[in-house]
């Protein structure tokens, strides 16, 4: 790694970064990891569940002056990189202003825009726009999900500068408190969602689509949010009252113990960017049902054992796919620890490592890498290759 330093600048700190900023922290002892803030967490995060992340062997900034923002944009540019996450932020445009004239290498990091109806044509234009004068100097976009990498070819940016990208989130100890009771077959199946209740989240059709199914199952609602009345008054009117619960909001380790003992998580989003609830279920060996507007529909799509993806938008789709996992019973726990071991390609180690491979290809115009979720294999217990 030639780079001396490799410079994130960030809107607030995130626990979806944060495991992967640690582990080049510890991979990359010559190399600087610095990450720039705009401002700390906010009470927004905060009621979402979100806790400070452990940022342990990274430089951290945050909220710097503009002279400051200045010097550290320009510091050492042969040996820098700058990884930018929000070209619409007035942090990340001014240090792109004092690092673009340097020699230093340029990345964005950043999900797609959200192009459903008028607004998302505007906001297509916009940012077509708005971005024609960092495409000519940016020298690699990490895309999140296929989301992102579409979207950034569509605004002009040449495909051999888009590399796929994720979200990654915290590895957690967590054991189901239900692991033992997995293989009751007699149980019903129990289902969950996580994130907030409003309209892009989609959780009127997951309702909708459990009414249509004459299957014996469970939901779990964790978050809150300005449609949660008429959600639970859905629920009334299509007579799952007794079969759906609504918890509200939960902190991150509580909402991620509560995902260890269901069989099976759903994000019935009309449109999420990535969706980092996904990559929770699956290190908790938990499949996942997603839509295809979903960022993260690129980690179930790997293998029929890690999940489905649904028509966005369509209750009587997800009805369809719901009902094919929900006949297959409760989750096992050898399919929990087959899903957990496949999961080991969404850590912050193996992010970290494929962001070194990208560098490296840059730099040293090595073999393009593959993003590892993109790459991994599903293997049983034996190791043997399962069912892709």
């Amino acid at each position: 790694m030639r780079r001396k330093q490799i410079i994130f600048w960030q809107t607030l700190p995130s626990p979806h970064q944060s495991a992967y900023l640690r582990a080049l922290a510890r991979m990359l002892k010559e190399t600087r990891i610095v990450a720039v803030f705009d401002r700390d967490l906010d009470s927004t995060r905060r009621t979402l569940g979100w806790a400070a992340p452990d940022l342990s062997g990274v430089e951290t900034i945050i909220s710097p002056h503009s002279r400051a923002i200045e010097a550290i944009a320009r510091q050492e540019p042969q040996g820098t990189v700058h990884l930018f996450s929000e070209l619409r932020l007035g942090l990340v445009q001014y240090a792109y202003s004092a690092s673009r004239k340097t020699s230093a290498l340029i990345g964005l990091l950043s999900e797609a825009r959200d192009v459903r109806g008028f607004a998302g044509h505007l906001r297509v234009a916009h940012s077509y726009f708005l971005e024609r004068r960092f495409r000519d100097r940016i020298d690699f976009v990490l895309g999140i999900g296929h989301l992102g990498v579409n979207w950034y070819r569509s605004c002009g940016y040449p495909s051999e500068r888009v590399f796929p990208w994720a979200y990654i989130v915290e590895q957690t100890n967590a054991v189901s408190e239900h692991a033992d009771n997995c293989n009751d077959q007699g149980r019903p199946v129990s289902l969950c969602f996580v994130g907030q209740l409003i309209d892009r989240k989609g959780v009127d059709l997951l309702i909708k689509a459990l009414a249509m199914l004459d299957i014996p199952a469970t939901l779990s609602v964790v978050g809150d949010g300005p449609l949660r009345l008429s959600l639970e008054r859905l629920c009334n009117r299509l007579r799952l009252a007794s079969r759906v619960t609504f918890f509200g909001s939960l902190p991150n380790s509580e909402a991620r113990k509560l995902m260890d003992s269901a069989d099976l998580l759903v994000l019935p989003s009309r449109y999420d960017g990535w969706g980092a609830v996904i990559n929770e279920a699956l290190m908790s060996g938990i499949p996942a049902i997603c839509s295809d507007n979903c960022g993260a529909a690129d980690l179930v799509r790997s293998s029929v054992q890690l999940g489905a993806v649904f028509r966005a938008g369509s209750a009587i789709d997800l009805a369809r796919v719901l009902g094919t996992w929900i006949r297959r019973g409760p989750l096992s726990e050898r399919t929990r620890k087959i899903i957990r071991n496949w999961a080991d390609c969404i850590t912050g180690e193996a992010a970290a490592r494929y962001l070194v491979e990208i560098l490296g290809h840059i730099d040293d115009r090595t073999v393009r890498p593959v993003a590892p979720w993109l790459k991994a294999e599903l293997h049983s217990l034996d190791g043997t290759a399962a069912l892709a």
